[in-house]
């Protein structure tokens, strides 16, 4: 039990870090549209 939610917490850490790279590109963008 103990490996599956490590297994869980690494996918949501994943896609946390996913979502900030995700965000940081559309505000670089954002920025270049100024």
């Amino acid at each position: 039990a103990r490996e599956k939610s490590y297994k869980q917490i690494a996918a949501a850490v994943a896609k946390i870090q996913e979502i900030k790279e995700n965000i940081n590109e559309g505000l670089k963008f954002y920025v270049t549209l100024q």
